[in-house]
């Protein structure tokens, strides 16, 4: 109990008897305070006007509580409403990562180049516009996950890894749309001249370059590292085959890169999700 409390309820205990002292004395001031009246009707001016200031008292004590009582209530209730507003906003974002994870899709990326292996390019050629469009949707959205002004080191990673597994990831899809029907063309009984593929990488690296020139850190990856930046620079002789094969086995060997590199999202993923879930239960606390 606040030590108050005890003040207030030693002074309900003493008043009584401060004013029978005061009553026995009859007039403990007699040089400058007289009394009129009795005894008698000092007795029950006292007690009316004791009782009054005590009832009081213990009106205000109990308005009081109730104010405290309420005040813990209604901040209860915030607390749950926002905890339980927050545990729905963890779930969306748990399914977010979730799908986030699952657009790497390794699988169909590895049927992709199979098919392409295989000489089935229209197949190859489906599979990964499909990629693409999950890309492209996953990339738009991610960056609505955290809006706070002042995101947690848990969240500024998850981002960087995302942002960097989605560039990465997104360039060798872009390249290996643009790749299938030249590898198809060469496959062919009228293949596509080296001249014309060189011309073709570059309207298409200038469209991609025009289409993510809003997105920094994609433009300035895909500008360095896309094999249509490393076709554009062919020249049409004698060693543009063997130059245009070693561009695209180093382009496959950096999908097995990405593939290793779902592991580091998945750490990230599982951090960001403990920290979210530790910052929401402190709402109960």
């Amino acid at each position: 109990m606040n030590p108050k409390y005890y003040k207030f309820i030693v002074a309900i205990v003493s008043a009584p008897l401060l004013i029978n002292i005061i009553l026995i004395c009859n007039n403990p001031l007699p040089w400058s305070i007289p009394i009129a009246g009795q005894i008698g009707d000092w007795v029950g001016f006292w007690g009316n006007y004791v009782g009054a200031i005590i009832g009081g008292l213990i009106a205000l004590y109990v308005l009081h509580q109730t104010i405290v009582e309420n005040a813990k209530i209604r901040e209860s209730q915030v607390k749950t409403i926002k905890y339980t507003q927050q545990q729905s906003w963890l779930e969306n974002l748990r399914k977010q990562l979730i799908e986030n994870y699952k657009m790497f899709d390794m699988q169909s990326f590895s049927i992709a180049t199979d098919a392409i292996r295989r000489g089935a390019y229209s197949d190859a050629l489906s599979i990964l516009m499909s990629l693409n469009r999950n890309v492209e949707f996953q990339a738009n959205s991610s960056s609505l996950y955290f809006i706070a002004e002042n995101p947690a080191p848990e969240e500024v990673n998850y981002n960087k890894c995302i942002i960097r597994i989605m560039t990465e990831y997104g360039t060798l899809i872009n390249d290996l749309i643009f790749i299938c029907p030249i590898i198809a063309s060469k496959a062919s009984s009228n293949p596509m001249p080296q001249n014309a593929i060189i011309e073709n990488a570059k309207q298409a690296y200038d469209f991609l370059l025009n289409s993510v020139r809003h997105s920094p850190i994609f433009y300035d990856y895909y500008k360095a590292n896309s094999a249509l930046s490393k076709i554009v620079l062919l020249e049409d002789n004698e060693q543009f085959e063997q130059n245009f094969n070693n561009i695209i086995t180093n382009m496959l060997i950096s999908s097995i890169q990405i593939h290793s590199r779902k592991y580091e999202l998945i750490a990230c993923t599982e951090q960001v999700l403990r920290y979210e879930e530790h910052r929401i239960n402190q709402i109960l606390e």
